[in-house]
């Protein structure tokens, strides 16, 4: 039997990502900004299994947390990627994914800070030329996706950012990671551009960047980021 949101909503219960029984989902799924708008009031968010779209997946978390931790600088949707049992739905671009909760403050806010100020030590250091293009890729990164190809003066940069994105994720520092690791280094304040295209720099080719490695002394902590082949292709 295929489950949609709709039909989720008639059965009016569901278990997500260690989400208690009961916990409403959707009320009707007709777009995905009904979703967002309904998730917004739940703390539930879109984690991707195949395809991404970062800024939709952690629409729903910026209001949810504005909302029941305001203060708080970021945020990051957990979920399993295609966790058995679980449903999967499609989004309008075609992507699939799987609900799941919004975390207020990110994963930085957990672990120990040593752990944060070792990865970034390790990584490219940023000065003040090297954070203006990269804070401007950032926005052409969250509109084209994998498939952005940076310029000429943009290379070097996206490359830094590629790299500190991929050490965050296999060190579980994550979206807020990222954006602690560019706000600190560039004093610029741009959270929600960060995290959005924190997602696509962890797809994108490992000609423009790796992960630095596992940093915890904990290494079953990490996690593993796959490696991705090929260069960027026009589209």
């Amino acid at each position: 039997m295929r489950f949609t949101p709709s039909l989720l909503l008639l059965l009016g219960t569901a278990y997500v990502n260690g989400l208690p029984s009961g916990t409403s989902l959707v009320q009707r799924q007709n777009s995905d900004s009904e979703v967002i708008a309904s998730y917004a009031t739940q703390g539930l968010c879109f984690s991707y299994i195949k395809g991404d779209n970062s800024q939709k997946a952690l629409s729903p978390c910026y209001t949810w947390c504005k909302k029941t931790a305001p203060g708080v600088q970021g945020v990051t949707c957990a979920g399993s990627a295609s966790a058995p049992g679980e449903p999967t739905f499609t989004d309008s671009d075609g992507n699939k994914w799987q609900p799941g909760k919004c975390q207020c403050g990110g994963a930085v806010a957990e672990l120990a800070e040593d752990i944060f100020s070792i990865v970034a030590q390790g990584l490219h250091q940023l000065d003040h030329i090297f954070c203006a293009v990269m804070l401007q890729a950032f926005t052409d990164i969250v509109k084209v996706g994998v498939n952005f190809i940076p310029g000429a003066g943009e290379v070097d940069a996206v490359k830094a950012a590629v790299q500190g994105a991929k050490s965050m994720l296999e060190n579980t520092l994550g979206s807020t990671g990222f954006d602690s690791w560019i706000s600190n280094a560039c004093g610029v304040q741009q959270t929600q551009t960060n995290q959005a295209a924190y997602g696509t720099l962890t797809k994108m080719p490992d000609s423009l960047g790796k992960s630095i490695g596992c940093k915890q002394k904990d290494t079953s902590k990490c996690q593993k980021v796959p490696p991705v082949s090929g260069k960027p292709k026009r589209v």
